[in-house]
């Protein structure tokens, strides 16, 4: 997320957490797990690109299924050649639900940057 700086040198820092009944479903680890098996169609090359372990990965995915009752990874196993990992549909909708409150917040952020910058111009 893009830094602003406000008045008297503050920064605002905003984390976006997912719940379902008060408890995490998905924050940005997850979300970029999401989106780095998106991007290598398997977990295990996901896990290496953002240096996570495998059993952290798995974790949080069971994590995420067990919560909101739907798969979010359909995968196959067979090797390195034959296996794969690929978002689900409701996968898909997770990150872009994340990426849509993601933008929302940067958007308030650079509308209240520039508002800051209106009002110290006066």
């Amino acid at each position: 997320m893009k830094k602003v700086k406000l008045l008297l040198d503050l920064e605002p820092e905003v984390r976006i957490f997912l719940k379902k009944e008060n408890k995490i479903v998905m924050g940005r680890g997850t979300y970029l797990l999401l989106k780095e098996i998106q991007k290598h169609g398997n977990i295990m090359d996901a896990c290496r690109a953002l240096g996570m372990s495998y059993k952290k990965a798995m974790k949080l995915i069971k994590r995420v299924e067990d919560l909101i009752n739907e798969e979010i990874i359909e995968s196959k196993r067979g090797g390195a050649a034959h296996g794969f990992s690929k978002l689900t549909d409701v996968g898909l909708l997770l990150i872009k639900i994340y990426e849509k409150v993601e933008n929302i917040i940067e958007n308030s952020l650079k509308e209240l940057e520039l508002s800051q910058d209106t009002s110290t111009n006066n």
